[in-house]
């Protein structure tokens, strides 16, 4: 697990809703963190043991797409373990 990556896949929703499916493989979960338009850091969204995460914040501008990115990072315990995912981007839409 050391060397191992999650693999997010992005499935988007109407309202701005973005699903956010994931394998733990022999982890406990996964780590979610994402970044909106305007931001320059991740931010830790949530920590899963099923997937698929179901980011459903509002739209920064009501009625505008916006470009959302994703990562994730396997967790055991209360330690995260092995190698971040790549970066997914969806862009959610009203």
């Amino acid at each position: 697990m050391t060397q191992a990556q999650p693999t997010l896949f992005a499935n988007v929703k109407a309202g701005g809703v973005v699903e956010i499916d994931f394998n733990k493989m022999d982890a406990e979960g996964v780590h979610i963190y994402g970044m909106r338009d305007g931001e320059t850091v991740f931010s830790y969204l949530a920590s899963e043991t099923h997937a698929a995460y179901v980011d459903n914040r509002p739209l920064l501008a009501a009625g505008k797409p916006e470009t959302r990115q994703y990562k994730a990072v396997f967790f055991i315990g209360k330690s995260e373990i092995g190698l971040p995912s790549a970066v997914v981007i969806a862009i959610a839409a009203p």
